[in-house]
């Protein structure tokens, strides 16, 4: 797991690194031109820990892949989803792949195992961009659909002003609202597999996302959507509780 968390934060961190987009892209390129062929990296690092990932662990070379198309996407100057069907493609590249590649790892298979890729991937992801909007507007990201802002009468010339909207927060809490019913899905998931003889310690990782992410989106909740420019972080001691609640005493 440690090996997957590098490979993503190695490609995530190329994304938003400094720099032009070509180079990025570029680099990126690099990276799914050794994915595909296989074999040995040219040196040690995440990309040979995931190429190592593959052959232990039968990690799909495909969600690999859609890890590094998702940072191709971040990697433009900037980043508009049109409607609901390519949001829901890049939460699947950036968020669905990696649940399927844990998975793997976890050694959680089955239909349940399944939906808990899809639904827990989602809310994540979902959260985080709910939690990031101004971070994310700062490089020329905005993961709110058009046809969402348009349902809202959400409209104006580049990203700042569509985040000054008076309506945007109404965008963002239908946003919400999918990732809870995401939330709900994927606890549904987990208990599938925990009612599995042996299961319960494989889910332990998935229980601890799952109840950190939850607590963040009510924080983000109570703060109001809309107010972009207040942070909401979780402290360490939180965290360490959620952990504890969620992957042991839950």
């Amino acid at each position: 797991m440690f090996a997957l968390y590098a490979f993503c934060r190695a490609v995530d961190d190329i994304a938003d690194g400094e720099g032009a987009a070509d180079g990025k892209r570029s680099a990126l390129a690099e990276i799914r031109n050794v994915l595909e062929q296989g074999g040995e990296a040219p040196a040690p690092g995440p990309v040979s820990s995931m190429l190592a990932l593959m052959r232990a662990h039968g990690v799909d070379k495909a969600d690999a892949l859609a890890v590094v198309a998702g940072m191709a996407c971040d990697a433009a100057p900037e980043v508009r989803m049109d409607d609901d069907a390519a949001l829901d493609l890049y939460i699947d590249r950036v968020a669905v792949a990696v649940g399927r590649m844990s998975n793997r790892i976890l050694g959680l298979e089955g239909p349940d195992a399944g939906r808990l890729a899809h639904h827990l991937g989602a809310a994540l992801q979902l959260t985080n961009i709910l939690r990031d909007v101004e971070e994310d507007a700062a490089r020329g990201r905005l993961y709110v659909p058009r046809t969402l802002l348009a349902r809202h009468g959400v409209s104006g010339e580049g990203i700042g002003e569509l985040l000054r909207h008076p309506d945007f927060g109404a965008a963002l809490a239908d946003l919400a609202v999918l990732a809870r019913e995401h939330f709900a899905a994927a606890q549904e998931a987990i208990r599938g597999l925990d009612r599995r003889v042996g299961m319960r310690a494989r889910t332990r990782a998935p229980r601890i996302m799952w109840g950190v992410y939850l607590r963040l989106l009510d924080r983000l909740e109570r703060r109001g959507l809309a107010r972009i420019d207040e942070p909401v972080r979780l402290g360490a001691a939180e965290k360490l509780w959620l952990a504890v609640r969620h992957g042991w005493l839950g």
